[in-house]
């Protein structure tokens, strides 16, 4: 033996080796109980959290592509002119409305009658009526969430008459339905409609929907419609490809 291994008498230990030899063999056995739980206990928390956390990446559809399971759809008034009623459209089926109806899952009442307005009562030889009148009929369907008058045969209109029609639609619509949301679809310009008449019109129609708040479109400002081939024979209503066409634009501008 060399002079140092005399002068200790005995071998150097590591401490960590000394502590645990002075504790004995079950405090081992103890500690790497401990530590195996510890690490089980981590790895189940990571696991929890990866399942909960909302996910980054990936192909998951978001909000606007997963469609609606409800069974209550939102009810929809629909008044107006030979638009609403789907003159020339060859048949229920191809109305813009009831098109628009099936793409937004709304229950709509549809009550169009043509020749009709804001100020003009039409021929009369079917019990139409103006605009305001035929609001008491769209709640037979339920109170309504959306009300929108389309077009209007009122190029003939005196422009004070008109605006002070359209005032008394409005006002009667949030009278008898505070809770609905409005919107008024200016008179489109076909390919032979008097484009002077009906824009002075609109115009007029314009301004008093908005003195009062209420939404109105203009079809002809946006160029719903600038494909002639979109109408039918008489230059002034829609063809079937028409209606598709003009349930697509307006659909865009009701949420």
């Amino acid at each position: 033996m060399g002079s140092k291994e005399r002068l200790t008498g005995r071998r150097r230990v590591p401490l960590a080796m000394a502590f645990v030899t002075r504790r004995g063999p079950w405090f081992v056995v103890g500690v790497l109980s401990l530590a195996i739980v510890f690490v089980a206990l981590s790895v189940a928390v990571v696991i929890a959290n990866s399942r909960t956390q909302s996910p980054t990446t990936g192909s998951y559809p978001r909000v606007a592509e997963i469609p609606r399971t409800d069974d209550v759809w939102p009810a929809v008034a629909f008044i107006g002119d030979a638009y609403t009623a789907g003159a020339a459209a060859g048949g229920a089926g191809n109305r813009y409305t009831t098109i628009l109806c099936a793409q937004k899952r709304w229950r709509c009442s549809v009550n169009g009658q043509a020749g009709t307005g804001f100020t003009t009562r039409g021929p009369g030889t079917r019990g139409e009526s103006e605009f305001v009148q035929r609001l008491s009929a769209v709640s037979k369907d339920g109170k309504p969430e959306i009300i929108v008058a389309q077009g209007g045969a009122d190029t003939q209109s005196d422009p004070a008459q008109l605006a002070a029609a359209v005032t008394d639609f409005i006002q009667t619509s949030k009278r008898m339905y505070p809770d609905a949301q409005l919107y008024i679809i200016g008179t489109l310009v076909g390919p032979r409609s008097d484009r002077v008449a009906i824009r002075r019109t609109t115009e007029t129609v314009e301004r008093a929907a908005s003195l009062l708040g209420v939404a109105f479109v203009d079809p002809n400002e946006d160029n719903w419609m600038k494909d002639p081939a979109l109408f039918s024979e008489d230059g002034i209503t829609l063809n079937q490809r028409g209606y598709r066409a003009y349930a697509e634009r307006l659909g865009a501008y009701i949420p």
